[in-house]
């Protein structure tokens, strides 16, 4: 409520195991993440992306073959629609043009990682949920699409990377196990990427939706106030 202007908070979807489910989707409200910056103030946006449900129009965030996959170019077409939006809310009177968060889950927080790593000049933080791209190959859980290219890719956006992130997955993701988002985390931060790593307890039946869930909300609560505390 009120004029503003107040910080922006950008949610952004992740995106369906199946291609057919694509052109049905509906933007996930991420309710309790987005009641609660609500309540801290934040305006919140929860957009959806070109090749996604009534948007529609072509799919651009695909990453190639399994066996070859181009993670960076998938995340940067992500990333390229989130600026997009950010450049458009950014004109509107009651948005603080210098105090943008972006949020993501899974695809969406690969590509929050993307834009991070082209640095726009309003953005201050950036919050990753279970991010990552080839996940469930063949619809199996635990089972990645090259996992050493997302390390890969990971590494390659930590280098040009100068704003901190937090990172929040969980022990039972089934599409990326610890052990992988430990290797993706390692090689951000070496690569010069800052990035504040925390894998949750078991969350649901699948962690990784474990933005949406009541117990999880419990679980990152604390640690999203903490971060967003040291943006400011």
């Amino acid at each position: 409520e009120g004029k503003g202007p107040f910080p922006l908070a950008v949610i952004n979807h992740g995106s369906p195991a199946q291609a057919s489910q694509r052109p049905s989707m509906q933007v996930p409200t991420y309710f309790r993440l987005s009641r609660w910056l609500v309540a801290q103030g934040y305006v919140v946006a929860l957009p959806l992306r070109r090749g996604y449900g009534a948007v529609g129009g072509k799919w651009d965030e695909a990453y190639g073959p399994c066996d070859g996959p181009d993670y960076v170019k998938g995340g940067r077409e992500t990333a390229r629609d989130i600026q997009t939006v950010i450049d458009a809310l950014a004109q509107k009177d009651f948005v603080r043009k210098q105090a943008v968060v972006v949020f993501g889950q899974s695809a969406g927080g690969w590509g929050a990682l993307a834009l991070a790593s082209q640095n726009p000049n309003n953005v201050i933080g950036y919050v990753n949920f279970a991010g990552g791209r080839g996940g469930h190959r063949n619809n199996a859980a635990n089972d990645n699409c090259a996992p050493d290219a997302l390390v890969q890719a990971a590494a390659e956006f930590g280098r040009t990377t100068r704003r901190p992130s937090l990172w929040i997955y969980t022990e039972n993701d089934s599409f990326f196990a610890p052990a992988l988002v430990k290797r993706m985390h390692q090689q951000y931060q070496a690569g010069g990427g800052q990035a504040s790593l925390h894998i949750l307890p078991p969350v649901g039946r699948d962690g990784h939706q474990a933005i949406s869930d009541e117990k999880g909300f419990a679980l990152w609560s604390p640690l999203l106030a903490q971060f967003l505390k040291g943006l400011k």
